[in-house]
């Protein structure tokens, strides 16, 4: 069974979506990416789903960055936002690495469809407005 690292801040939220994909995948949550990296030195995962707050996407993106140089195997990853400013944003997360950009309020069939392909490294962008 696939492993899923849920990085998000909000408990509310990585809560709704563990119990969404638990049933599909093996799910791990963290709230924080400098967790997800100490996670990463001793743990495997396949793809991980973080939490992109536009007010900060500078900081989340140097943070991912880091995740991506640090851990030692290598893994997707999905970006779920409360909705970035525009345009140059979405790209900005896109080029740093993210395979899609799922905006909040979250389907978790919308997010299973988007993992699956992750999961064969299909290397498609996605984006999805909910």
């Amino acid at each position: 069974m696939a492993t899923i690292l849920i990085i998000e801040g909000i408990r509310e939220d990585r809560l709704f979506l563990k119990k969404r994909l638990q049933q599909e995948f093996s799910v791990i949550t963290l709230s924080s990416v400098s967790e997800a990296i100490a996670f990463s030195q001793s743990h495997k995962f396949e793809v991980a789903v973080i939490s992109v707050n536009e007010r900060k996407l500078l900081t989340a993106m140097r943070e991912f960055q880091v995740l991506k140089v640090t851990c030692k195997h290598e893994f997707k990853a999905i970006a779920i936002t409360n909705g970035l400013e525009d345009f140059h944003d979405t790209c900005t997360v896109i080029h740093a690495g993210f395979s899609a950009v799922i905006t909040k309020p979250l389907c978790s069939k919308t997010l299973i469809n988007i993992i699956e392909p992750a999961l064969r490294k299909e290397t498609k962008t996605t984006f999805t407005n909910n």
